[in-house]
C-alpha cells in the first residue's frame, strides 16, 4: 500500500500583503505562473568580529533548502545507504550575494522525507512512497560577510546583519521564502560580544510580511546585473544586534562633558591674564579633539552626524568660543570682570539647553530603537503561528 504524502501548503499571492510593492509582487506574479518555491530554514550557531569600521562579521550557520519533488525524478540505485547531489536531477543552486570569503571548509549533505520533514526516507524507501517527496539539500557555512552599517543613532543604534541568499536559477523558475514549518532560529550563545545583544531576526522574503519595498534590501537583482537581463530572486536573513550605549557614555560622552565643565575654569582665570587662559583653553581643544578622534576610529567613514557627534562638536564649538572670546576681547582692551562675568553665563546657558535639547533627542532615540525591537519579535512570531 502507498504510503500517503502530505505537503506543507504552497504560498500564494494572497498572502501577499498589498502594502508590498514591486519586487514581493513581481515574485508572487511567478509563482503564480509555476516557479518552483524553495523553502528555507536556518540556525545560526555563531556570530563574531563584528567590525563597524570595516563593516564586517563573521557567521557561522546551517542552512536547508526544501522544495517537493516527483519521487520518479530521484536516482537511486538499490545499493545506495544515503542520498548525495547526483540523486537529483534539480538543485536549488544557492549563492550568497554577501559573502566576501569562506573561512572554513562548507559541509552538505541531502535529506528526503515524506509525510513530515523530521521522518527520513532513505534510497531504500522510496518505493513506498506516492508521487512527490521533499528533497532537503542541507549546507553548514562559515564565512565573513559585507554589511552597510547604519550608524545615525550611534550609539543608541540596531544592527542589521544580512545574509543574503539568491540562486542561479532566474525568478521565473525559482522562489525563495523562509519555511514556517520549522522556526528558524539563533543560538543564546551565538554572540560573546559584550557590546551588543542579538534579538529576533528579520525574515526578509516575497511573502514574510516583515519586508518594506524602498527600506530593505532588494529581493530581486537588477536586470543590468545579468548579461541576459533576467532577474533572479533573493531572500535575506536580517541578524539584529541592539548596541549597549554604557559603554560610550561612559568613555567618551562623560569624558567629553567633564572636560567642557573644566572649559570654564578659564573664567576663574584674571582677564588680564591672557597667556594663561589661552593656555588653558586650548589645551582642553586638545583634549576634546582627541576624543574626537577616538569616535571616528570606532566608526567607518560616513557622510552624516552620528547623535555622539553632535555632542563631540558642541564641546569643541563651545571651547573655540570661549577662544575667539579671550582673543577678541584682550584686543579690544575689553577685560573688565563684568564683562567676563556676562559672557561666562551665556556659555553656562548654552551648555544648559544643548543638554536639555540633546537628552529629549537621546530618548527619542532610544524609544524608537525599542519599539522596533517590539514590532521585529512580534512580526516573528506572527510568522510562525499563521
Amino acid at each position: 500500500m502507498m504510503a500517503r504524502v502530505r505537503f506543507p501548503r504552497e504560498t500564494s499571492i494572497s498572502r501577499v500583503s498589498v502594502e508590498q510593492d514591486d519586487d514581493a509582487k513581481a515574485i508572487a506574479g511567478f509563482v503564480e505562473q509555476g516557479a518552483r518555491i524553495v523553502h528555507l530554514h536556518f540556525f545560526v550557531w555563531k556570530v563574531s568580529h563584528i567590525s563597524s569600521v570595516e563593516q564586517t562579521f563573521q557567521c557561522r550557520f546551517n542552512l536547508r533548502a526544501s522544495y517537493a519533488e516527483e519521487a520518479v525524478k530521484l536516482n537511486r540505485t538499490e545499493v545506495m545507504t544515503q542520498w548525495d547531489a547526483s540523486c537529483f536531477t534539480f538543485k536549488p543552486q544557492l549563492r550568497f550575494t554577501s559573502l566576501l570569503e569562506e573561512v572554513s571548509e562548507r559541509e552538505e549533505w541531502w535529506r528526503v522525507t515524506g509525510d513530515n520533514f523530521a521522518k527520513e526516507v532513505s534510497p531504500a524507501d522510496l518505493g513506498d512512497l506516492s508521487d512527490k517527496v521533499w528533497v532537503h539539500q542541507n549546507m553548514r557555512i562559515s564565512g565573513l560577510f559585507e554589511e552597510k552599517f547604519e550608524l545615525r543613532s550611534f550609539p543608541l543604534d540596531l544592527q542589521f546583519l544580512h545574509i543574503s541568499i539568491t540562486s542561479s536559477w532566474d525568478t521565473s523558475q525559482l522562489a525563495l521564502r523562509f519555511s514556517e514549518l520549522q522556526r528558524s532560529s539563533v543560538s543564546a550563545n551565538a554572540s560573546i560580544s559584550q557590546l551588543f545583544d542579538m534579538h529576533k531576526p528579520r525574515l526578509l522574503a516575497f511573502d514574510s510580511g516583515q519586508w518594506v519595498h524602498g527600506q530593505d534590501l532588494a529581493l530581486l537583482s537588477m536586470p543590468e546585473e545579468s548579461r541576459t537581463g533576467v532577474r533572479y530572486c533573493r531572500a535575506h536573513i536580517a541578524l539584529t544586534l541592539k548596541r549597549h550605549a554604557t559603554y560610550y557614555v561612559w568613555n567618551i560622552g562623560t569624558m567629553q562633558l567633564l572636560i567642557c565643565l573644566a572649559g570654564y575654569s578659564t573664567f576663574a582665570i584674571e582677564p588680564e591674564a591672557v597667556s594663561d587662559r589661552l593656555a588653558n583653553i586650548i589645551t582642553l581643544i586638545l583634549a576634546s579633539a582627541a576624543f574626537k578622534f577616538v569616535t571616528t576610529s570606532m566608526l567607518p567613514e560616513t557622510p552624516y552626524v552620528t547623535i555622539i557627534d553632535e555632542l563631540n562638536y558642541f564641546v569643541l564649538a563651545q571651547q573655540a568660543f570661549i577662544l575667539l572670546f579671550v582673543s577678541v576681547f584682550a584686543r579690544a582692551g575689553l577685560t573688565a570682570q563684568s564683562v567676563d562675568d556676562v559672557f561666562a553665563l551665556a556659555m553656562v546657558a548654552s551648555l544648559g539647553g544643548f543638554l536639555l535639547l540633546y537628552l529629549i533627542r537621546v530618548f527619542h532615540a532610544h524609544s524608537k530603537r525599542e519599539r522596533l525591537l517590539e514590532a521585529i519579535n512580534e512580526a516573528y512570531e506572527r510568522y510562525y503561528r499563521r
